[in-house]
């Protein structure tokens, strides 16, 4: 009867189980189910027969005797296009895996000739890492076809067990590669092709790219790269297969989903939303990127709830940076994985044959040549958070408006000439190479700001720019005028950053690099001195200035076009005229420089307006506030229209707005306009500058203020004036003096005014000594001595009064004379022992202070009162309760060295100012700080010999080279040539020195050229043999490391010996001891040159001996170790292995190359004795405390990492020790 038949949708469901159950049982899967269900075993056999009629009948369903030519041993995997098996074939024996198709793309004539002719075009591709078509066919109605048979697993198996028991936040181990492909017990063992999983994927993704190319060259695109259509043979290679399949299912549109054909997270954007003529073979590009982005990061670059979401990112969002995702990964290998994914084909590689060049560079530890993405548009918005990460604004200008780094152009170059002849390709590998530093050091100032920007952290942006200009000194492999462009880029972040000081000797290295580049008479130079010039008249150093002015004047003259150089020089002009008190002049540069930056588009707002803002400044000076608010308000809306992030440029203007306003009696328009500046400070979050704040509240107060107001009005106003005065000067404003003069005028009649006046007069004088009146500051500073004081934090006042003595003498440009003090030293000492005995819980900053009025004490050579001032700041400290050794900058040592720097910049601010005795004078003071430094004497002879005094200069440069000036990096060369000795030239006792530079050069380069080698007996030269390398200690010999410990380590071990020798004579004979370089910071600058001498030991060693690449390692002891540690990062192909003795570790030079290297397996051991402090150290911290702090680093970046320490009595460095260390560095743990 009618209710007693099945229903449709049962015995579909019960049909649907007969396929599934095929694939293990094949036919008898038809019997299984009808015995299970004999009510519906007819309605089963009869749809099946109906599916056979079709021609959609699985070929597993089929009769054998249909098609015996392969035998199906069983499936190997299954997905969305049909099934693949393990097949025998009848006819030879042999294993091959056949694929059959889904029925659903049989149903047409059409469909399976377009099959057929897409598998012919696959059949041509004959390259070893694809798996090609051996056979096409028909089984059971159903076409098929055969593959190679390949042992082995996919990737994307091998990724799924990884997965599993993977660790977050580092990379896979090879030992657990290899332990996830030994899941299945039946593969064969597996023999993996490099030391680290980054390295073994890499390689990985190299063959399949080659694959690719291959497949491509005939005109097939696979369409569907992925981890499981990557299959891993035993030799750990990486092979292509399951081709041609997904080009078929697109034209069809025919899936199990119905939505979309492939694998959603593997797709590229043009294969979601992009016409079918839009896919070409960089689409099989963007799978690879993305198979290779979820081997490193252990899962795909997009993520999401099922394939809609996951194809709406793709059609929508930029793919994640990989290191964002696994912060281990190598820096390169980002930008490389980037460029895959980039959502515009256009802008991937053009070939897997590009794809596959670059991964050899990254593996062949050389830069690669995809650029990394999206810099620009960071800025853009970095540009609109706050006032900390705003210090990256000038940055940003430099790129967005031309600076000349070359980054963008430098990259189409390379394009360009990539098939030109083998020259021009080498100079655009060059150049890629270059920018490819320039671009990483940029990425991570840029970046790291972004990220104290987000948190508002203005002192971590600070850390920031210290590390970063860490950083700029270990960039050493740049064109100069590259680096010129990238010191000048820092240098104005800094002044962004309201650090000027610290910018002058980054732009100091700038123009000097462009002087000897391009000379005087270029644009760059001219700019650049301009610039340097506005720097230092922003730090109040007007005679350097002027000097500075009148120099790019001078390279202006000879140039045709020079807007912007012209347009500083007309600030710079305004700004020296308003300090001579010519106000008319000063107005007459202002508006010429107004009129130059409107023709420069690109500047308009924001130069307009800082140059309107001058002239509203000046206005108030010269006593007209109504045209200095008609100029104010024309700069607060150029302001708010330019690129200045929450309007910040537009604060400085409305607070002299409303100082405008408010001398115009218009005091409702003066208080909105310093409301409406505080709420921009306010929301940029950058701290309410305490004058105006104070200044808006008395303005406040004086409305409500009833009893006796004339007297409290007078002394609010008082106040506020002494206040204003100094709320200018602290911000460099040159409208400083009004205040003060009109507060020492309204002081007389106020009772109880006397700290009032002190800070009144020590002001002025500040102001005066900006404006280079020494007279006047000598005069308003002796007065203010003559006033009553106690000490007290109240009366910090005088602390400002003797500082500012000290300063206003040691700028005197008589350096000779006696100080200006005299007897007066007696009372600045006494006045800061009482300090001193009476500091209070709110002299937080009296330690600062002392040190700071020290370093001037000992810059004028009183350096007995330097150490009186100094040990009271160590006593106090003390007395809080604080360690006096942790306390930065507090010993004598340091303050020797903050002399020397203080003293050399100076001295280099006075020789580009062609202020040639101020120069000598405080190259003297260098020589003074540091007695055995070579730079110092070497300035001052150039000093000496701009003022023609020969026989000074020649002395000078005499003294330089006993010190080992010619030891330095060209020398030499840069001796002969420098334009600022061109007047000693004709001298014979010049010639001579020369002579006598050149033969030091040439027996140290001898001594230093001729590595000692020791072999222990026995050792087999026809044998691939150990080797160790020993970098001497500084001050030692390569032939006292063949005498010592170290040739009993290796007889012990059997190593053969290799000593380098530094470069550098400890004195002038090499045989007394070498140097490997005279300061850690001109070995960051310039490593290549340092370690020149133990590559070529390498070299000369290779020749004689082959040495076993697992066990060749290096050593050192001191500096030597420190040195030893970044060779071997720099060069993982020379060293397995690094030792350090007594060394610290680089953290600040390697940071940016261990990442980039990835994990290659290089293993570090750190033997330290806890009593010794090695150099490069933080005095912050113990010996083990450090030492654990490294051994933490280490071990992030993947370095197996061992620790030892122990006391070496005698100094005698411990065998036994170290042969335990050297175990370690051949088996790791």
């Amino acid at each position: 009867m009618e209710g007693d038949t099945p229903d449709d949708e049962r015995i579909e469901a019960l049909v649907a189980r007969v396929c599934e159950l095929a694939l293990e049982l094949g036919p008898a899967a038809i019997e299984r189910v009808c015995d299970e269900e004999p009510a519906c075993a007819d309605s089963i056999r009869s749809h099946l027969a109906r599916l056979e009629r079709f021609g959609m009948l699985p070929p597993e369903l089929a009769p054998r005797e249909n098609d015996d030519t392969y035998e199906l041993l069983g499936p190997l995997g299954s997905g969305g296009m049909g099934v693949v098996y393990r097949a025998r074939d009848r006819r030879d024996g042999r294993v091959v895996a056949l694929k059959t198709l889904d029925p659903r793309l049989a149903l047409t004539d059409r469909l399976r000739a377009r099959f057929r002719r897409e598998i012919d075009a696959v059949r041509r591709v004959d390259h070893p890492r694809v798996v090609g078509v051996l056979e096409v066919g028909e089984r059971a109605g159903l076409p098929y076809f055969t593959m190679p048979f390949v042992e082995g697993a996919t990737l994307g198996a091998l990724l799924t067990h990884l997965r599993q028991g993977g660790e977050a936040g580092r990379a896979p181990s090879i030992e657990e590669l290899a332990a996830a492909w030994q899941r299945d017990a039946a593969r064969p063992p597996l023999t993996l092709p490099g030391r680290s999983y980054v390295e073994v994927v890499c390689r990985i993704v190299l063959d399949v790219a080659r694959g690719l190319e291959a497949v491509h060259a005939v005109g097939v695109v696979h369409r569907d790269v992925k981890p499981s259509n990557l299959l891993i043979d035993a030799r750990g290679r990486g092979n292509l297969f399951d081709l041609g399949l997904a080009h078929l299912v697109d034209d069809t549109r025919l899936t199990h989903t119905g939505d979309f054909a492939g694998s959603p997270h593997y797709a590229a954007p043009e294969q979601v939303v992009g016409p079918s003529g839009a896919i070409d073979a960089r689409t099989d590009l963007w799978g690879l990127g993305a198979t290779l982005f979820e081997a490193l990061a252990l899962r795909p670059p997009f993520m999401g709830s099922g394939s809609p979401e996951i194809l709406r990112q793709i059609a929508t969002a930029d793919a994640p940076r990989l290191r964002a995702v696994a912060p281990w990964a190598p820096r390169d290998l980002e930008t490389l994985v980037s460029c895959c994914l980039e959502r515009d084909p256009a802008r991937r590689y053009a070939s897997a044959a590009e794809l596959a060049a670059d991964l050899t560079r990254f593996l062949d530890f050389r830069p690669v040549l995809a650029r990394p993405i999206g810099r620009v548009e960071r800025l853009a918005r970095l540009a609109r958070r706050n006032r900390a990460a705003t210090a990256a604004t000038v940055l940003g200008a430099a790129i967005l408006l031309g600076t000349p780094l070359g980054l963008w152009q430098h990259s189409r170059t390379i394009g360009q000439q990539r098939d030109v002849a083998e020259k021009a390709a080498a100079e655009a590998r060059r150049e890629a190479a270059e920018n490819l530093e320039v671009s990483r050091f940029l990425e991570s100032l840029i970046l790291g700001l972004e990220r104290t920007g987000r948190e508002g952290d203005r002192e971590a942006a600070r850390e920031l720019i210290a590390i970063a200009q860490g950083r700029l000194a270990a960039v050493d492999s740049l064109r100069p005028l590259t680096r010129a462009s990238l010191l000048a880029t820092v240098a104005r972040v800094l002044v962004g950053m309201e650090r000027e000081a610290e910018a002058v000797p980054l732009l100091d290295r700038s123009l000097s690099i462009r002087q000897t580049e391009l000379g005087e008479g270029h644009l760059e130079t001219a700019q650049t001195l301009q610039e340097l010039a506005a720097l230092h008249l922003e730090l109040g150093n007007v005679l350097s200035a002027r000097g500075l002015v009148e120099r790019g004047l001078r390279s202006i003259a000879v140039l045709d076009e020079a807007p912007r150089a012209r347009a500083l020089a007309d600030e710079n002009l305004a700004a020296l005229a308003r300090i001579d008190g010519r106000g008319g002049d000063a107005l007459g540069h202002l508006e010429a420089a107004v009129a130059r930056y409107r023709e420069l588009p690109r500047e308009r707002e924001t130069a307009v307006a800082r140059v309107l803002r001058s002239i509203g400044s000046l206005y108030l000076e010269l006593g007209d506030p109504a045209a200095a608010a008609r100029a104010l308000e024309q700069s607060v809306d150029a302001s708010s229209d330019g690129w200045s992030p929450d309007g910040l440029d537009a604060v400085e203007g409305l607070e002299l707005l409303g100082r405008a306003y408010e001398a115009l009696a218009r005091a409702g328009d003066a208080s909105l306009a310093l409301e409406r500046a505080l709420d921009l400070r306010r929301k940029s979050g950058q701290a309410i500058d305490a004058g105006t704040a104070e200044l808006l509240e008395r303005l406040l107060a004086l409305d409500a203020e009833q009893a006796d107001p004339d007297a409290v009005r007078r002394r609010l106003t008082l106040e506020r004036r002494v206040l204003l005065g100094e709320n200018r000067l602290e911000l460099g404003l040159s409208d400083a003096r009004g205040p003060f003069e009109r507060a020492l005028v309204e002081a007389d009649g106020i009772e109880g005014a006397v700290s009032l006046r002190g800070r009144a007069l020590v002001g002025l004088a500040r102001v005066a000594a900006f404006e280079g009146r020494e007279a006047e500051a000598q005069q308003c500073l002796a007065e203010a001595a003559r006033l009553p004081r106690m000490a007290s934090p109240e009366a910090s006042w005088v602390d400002d009064l003797f500082e500012t003595r000290l300063g206003l003498d040691l700028a005197r440009a008589d350096r000779s004379a006696s100080t200006s003090l005299g007897t007066d030293l007696e009372a600045l000492t006494l006045w800061f022992r009482q300090r001193i005995e009476r500091a209070s819980a709110a002299d937080r900053d009296l330690p600062e202070r002392l040190r700071r009025n020290a370093l001037l004490l000992l810059q004028l050579r009183e350096s007995g009162r330097a150490e009186e001032l100094l040990a009271g700041a160590t006593d106090l400290e003390q007395r809080r309760g604080r360690d006096s050794s942790t306390t930065v900058g507090l010993d004598y040592r340091s303050l020797l060295e903050d002399t020397y720097s203080a003293s050399m910049q100076q001295g280099i601010t006075c020789l580009q100012s062609e202020r040639w005795a101020d120069a000598i004078g405080a190259f003297e003071l260098c020589a003074a700080a540091r007695p055995d430094d070579p730079v110092a004497p070497y300035n001052a002879a150039c000093a000496h010999a701009h003022l023609g005094q020969t026989a000074q200069a020649l002395a000078a440069l005499e003294r330089s080279v006993e010190r080992g000036y010619a030891f330095r990096e060209r020398a030499v060369e840069l001796t002969a040539s420098d334009p600022d000795l061109a007047n000693l030239r004709g001298e014979p006792r010049f010639q001579r020195l020369i002579v006598r530079m050149q033969g030091l050069v040439d027996a140290a380069e001898a001594f230093a050229a001729k590595p000692r080698v020791w072999a222990p007996a026995g050792l087999d030269a026809s044998r691939p043999v150990p080797a160790l390398y020993v970098l001497h200690a500084d001050g030692s010999t390569a032939d006292a490391v063949l005498a010592g410990p170290w040739r009993e380590l290796a007889d012990r071990l059997g190593l053969l010996l290799v000593a380098p020798s530094g470069r550098i004579p400890a004195r002038l004979d090499p045989e007394l001891g070498m140097l490997w370089t005279d300061s850690l910071a001109r070995y960051a600058a310039q490593s290549r040159y340092y370690e020149a001498p133990v590559r070529t030991a390498d070299t000369v060693v290779r020749r004689e001996w082959t040495l076993d690449p697992e066990r060749v390692f290096i050593a050192g002891e001191g500096l030597g170790g420190t040195l030893a540690f970044h060779i071997a990062v720099r060069s993982p192909e020379l060293f397995r292995g690094c030792l350090m003795v007594d060394a610290s570790v680089p953290i600040e030079l390697i940071e940016d190359l261990v990442p980039r290297l990835g994990n290659l397996g290089l293993r570090a051991a750190i033997l330290a004795d806890p009593a010794r402090r090695p150099d490069g150290m933080p005095a912050e911290l113990s010996t083990s405390g450090y030492l654990s702090r490294t051994f933490a680093q280490l071990e992030r970046w993947g370095i197996q990492t061992t620790l030892g320490t122990r006391k070496r009595d005698g100094g005698e460095l411990d065998v036994e020790w170290v042969a335990g260390a050297i175990s370690f560095l051949e088996r790791g743990r």
